[in-house]
């Protein structure tokens, strides 16, 4: 069972310049990511996919990893995750494949392998962090976790949401071939905190993760 760690990258964005590379920390994001991914032992190589190879200037020169060159029409807006993970896969021979985004810099090692352990034993197809929230939540104009017609439920009290991470999936081969698709029916799903849980898609979501980190290094979190 071969576990391939998948980190796709792209030198430009358009909510958030340069994101994948922006120093966190003093830690450019997609090194964060990858240093997560080399402490995953379950995981037996890991490609950073890009179109061009100047992302490998912000990658640690300890980190154990392999640049691939993606076709450069997959860091268009237009193209979807369907897209890149479809041609990753026809360029790289895996079993599992392991996709972290460099926007996930908080997600563990531990989260990392649980999910890679789920799936690699057969038990599941795929698996994704996921963080819960009970709040009250509406979708299509309408409550979802409550009843406007029955007592207003304690927050404590309300089914949770489970919300996808958006930084971290595992799934096999065979599930994405047959399905096109990156989740099956039955996923693992793996519970994560709002540190960990943290993705950065804007300005806002950046200056945020700057703070958590260091109210984190100050023992604040």
């Amino acid at each position: 069972m071969r576990v391939v760690g998948f980190v796709p990258s792209k030198l430009t964005s358009q909510r958030l310049p340069r994101k994948n590379v922006r120093r966190l920390g003093g830690v450019p994001l997609i090194s964060r990511v990858l240093r997560t991914l080399s402490r995953v032992p379950d995981v037996h190589e890991t490609i950073v996919y890009a179109s061009d190879d100047k992302v490998m200037g912000y990658v640690a020169p300890d980190l154990d990893c392999r640049f691939v060159k993606r076709p450069a029409w997959l860091d268009e807006d237009t193209a979807m995750v369907e897209d890149f993970v479809g041609c990753f896969l026809e360029a790289i021979p895996s079993d599992v494949v392991a996709l972290l985004h460099a926007t996930s810099p908080f997600i563990s090692p531990t989260t990392v392998s649980a999910c890679v352990q789920a799936v690699a034993s057969g038990e599941y197809e795929s698996a994704f962090a996921a963080q819960e929230l009970r709040r009250f939540a509406w979708f299509d104009g309408r409550p979802l976790n409550y009843a406007l017609d029955k007592p207003t439920p304690r927050t404590q009290d309300l089914p949770p949401v489970l919300v996808e991470q958006s930084g971290l999936y595992v799934f096999t081969r065979d599930l994405f071939n047959r399905t096109r698709c990156r989740i099956a029916d039955a996923p693992y799903i793996h519970l994560v905190d709002d540190f960990e849980g943290h993705d950065i898609d804007t300005n806002e979501d950046f200056e945020l993760a700057e703070a958590m980190l260091l109210a984190r290094a100050r023992g604040r979190v």
